[in-house]
Order: structure tokens, then sequence, then C-alpha cells
């Protein structure tokens, strides 16, 4: 079962250093079967009050591939780096 990884920016800290992030993460996505269905999106709430800001959507094949690239060392010194660029939160559900 596909699963999703949604990535929300709430606060942008170091724009160069995200640009850097952005710049490298594909590769190691790809790595791990994963595709990016909306890389950069802008939110508009509608209802509630959820305002992520900046939304990343990633599909996987399972939600063990999801964390197998979460917790890689491949992915962890660009997931040291997102963590020192911005105010970010990620959750994964599976459909």
């Amino acid at each position: 079962m596909s699963a999703y990884m949604i990535v929300t920016i709430e606060e942008m800290i170091d724009p160069d250093a995200m640009r850097h992030y952005a710049a490298n993460v594909d590769g190691v996505v790809k790595q791990f079967d994963g595709v990016f269905l909306v890389p950069r999106g802008t939110t508009r709430v509608i209802e509630g009050s959820w305002d992520p800001g900046v939304v990343a959507l990633i599909e996987f094949p399972s939600a063990k591939r999801v964390l197998d690239f979460y917790e890689s060392p491949e992915y962890r010194p660009l997931r040291d780096l997102r963590h020192r660029a911005a105010k970010t939160s990620i959750v994964i559900t599976e459909g």
C-alpha cells in the first residue's frame, strides 16, 4: 500500500541552506522509490486552523520505505541541514 510523506515548512530560518537541501533531496528520495507529487506547494486554509505554510508531498511504495528513507545514512546529512534551516513537521499517511 502506498504511503505519503507530508512535509510542512512553518518557518524558514536559512533560505540558502534550504535551497541546498531542495537541490539535493530529490536524488535521495528516488533511491528509496519515492516520487515528489508536490515538491513545494503553497497552501490556503479553507476550513479549520491548520496553517502549514509550504507543503511537500512525497509518495513511497510503503510506510516502510518512507522510514527507510528518513532513517538512512544518505538522508541524515540533509535532514540535519533541514533542521537547521527551517522549522518543519513531517507526517506519514497510508492510502
